[in-house]
């Protein structure tokens, strides 16, 4: 008779779960259209605390199976990136889940070592942080609350990376991703540490550039003699270097950067690898990056503490090393994206014609260089032939030729004179690196 009575009571349970499970669907349904989930550009959607209407709790307390997406996605550096440079910035994107309201904000935690962390090192309310520069060799964690006006929290997914290991010899065929995107190209004079901006560094302007590759390090010694070697590429007007003899031939130099090439050299050596000189807006993306004015690629102190960068500050301070270092010796000085020797070192080539008025007119997108030449060169004012950009400085030049905004021109050679192997201005002064659009390498 009890057994009787179980087996009718079967069904009604049967009935009961079918209700609960169907109220319980419906609740997910609910936060799952409410927050329009969209998938990240990585392709994933993380899990994240998102709340029911009236209910004010999370629906993942009520129904664990349901799938939510996160409140920020699109994390750089990407989740998971080794090698990052310990002047990197963080930076995200907020979910079109969470509707843009005013008092929203941003608390950022970061922590080396742990798995989950704990430090809240900001609270802003923009997408980005610059932290203080990072430690070598060393995994981090972060992760973003977002804060809406109404002290809702809710929480991203935990990501992680690893910075720059200082190894010997640097993996000289490295190149790094710079995504598309815009930033701000010029000195900005409201930069307190920046010096008083120079007539062709200005004015300050947004720029936008499609994604491309960029080589972490100056072209080497090396490298250019294997295209030397093939036949494809010129020799250096010289082979030594400042102070060294034999500096281009001599093994011990194979990982520092060549010079004494010309701006035809450089590009027949990137197109030799399938790339080309960046422009001068591509160089100095990679310099700067994407949302900030620094004045140089580590940020906005001077190299006081001597270790990031083959140049001293000035006339007193600092080991001056005279001559040239090997590519990647400084990567404490390295730019946000991860770039060894955007300052000092070895002046860098640049797709670009010396135009000091070039920013007036530059385009908005994608800017390819002016189409003339316009300077006030001294001595060379009536020099008609091609002046090419140059930047970045070099290890003897002015320690303000540093500056990530710092435009100059090949204009010296050797002896001091200007004018003095032109058009060509292969000097001790100037190396280069390449580019190339991320569309046409991925294609290849």
């Amino acid at each position: 008779m009890v057994q009787r009575e179980r087996l009718k009571q079967k069904p009604r349970i049967f009935v009961a779960m079918l209700f609960i499970g169907g109220v319980l669907v419906f609740l997910g349904l609910v936060g799952h259209f409410i927050s329009s989930p969209a998938v990240a550009e990585s392709g994933q959607e993380a899990e994240s605390i998102l709340y029911l209407p009236l209910i004010q709790k999370p629906f993942t307390a009520w129904l664990p199976l349901v799938y939510t997406v996160s409140p920020v996605y699109n994390e750089w550096p990407p989740t998971g990136a080794q090698g990052q440079s310990v002047n990197l910035f963080l930076s995200w994107q907020l979910h079109p889940s969470v509707a843009p309201q005013s008092g929203l904000r941003y608390e950022v935690y970061l922590d080396a070592h742990r798995s989950v962390p704990e430090t809240l090192v900001a609270s802003t309310a923009i997408p980005f942080y610059t932290p203080a520069p990072l430690q070598l060799n060393t995994t981090y964690s972060w992760q973003v609350v977002v804060v809406t006006a109404n002290d809702a929290r809710l929480k991203g997914p935990v990501w992680n990376f690893s910075t720059e290991v200082d190894t010997f010899p640097p993996d000289i065929e490295a190149m790094v991703y710079i995504p598309e995107g815009e930033f701000l190209m010029g000195c900005d004079s409201r930069n307190p540490w920046e010096i008083s901006c120079f007539p062709e560094e200005v004015p300050l302007h947004r720029v936008y550039l499609d994604a491309y590759y960029i080589d972490k390090y100056e072209v080497t010694n090396l490298e250019y003699r294997r295209c030397v070697e093939a036949g494809v590429c010129n020799p250096p007007r010289r082979y030594n270097s400042r102070r060294v003899e034999n500096y281009f031939i001599n093994s011990a130099y194979d990982y520092y950067p060549v010079l004494y090439v010309s701006w035809w050299d450089g590009q027949t050596y990137c197109a030799w690898e399938g790339k080309r000189l960046p422009t001068e807006a591509q160089w100095e993306k990679a310099a700067r990056g994407p949302n900030s004015t620094r004045v140089y690629p580590w940020g906005n102190e001077h190299n006081y503490s001597c270790d990031r960068a083959a140049k001293r500050p000035d006339n007193s301070h600092c080991f001056d090393p005279i001559d040239m270092q090997q590519v990647g010796f400084y990567p404490l000085g390295a730019s946000p994206y991860g770039l060894m020797d955007m300052a000092g070192n070895a002046f860098e080539w640049t797709q670009d014609l010396y135009d000091m008025k070039y920013y007036y007119s530059s385009p908005y997108e994608n800017p390819p260089g002016s189409d003339h030449v316009d300077h006030d060169w001294g001595a060379g004012a009536h020099y008609k032939g091609p002046l090419f950009t140059i930047r970045g400085g070099s290890n003897m030049d002015n320690w303000y030729y540093m500056r990530t905004a710092h435009r100059h021109y090949g204009h010296h050679s050797d002896p001091e004179t200007e004018l003095f192997d032109a058009p060509y201005f292969r000097s001790w002064r100037v190396g280069f690196r390449c580019a190339v659009l991320a569309a046409e390498w991925e294609a290849d």
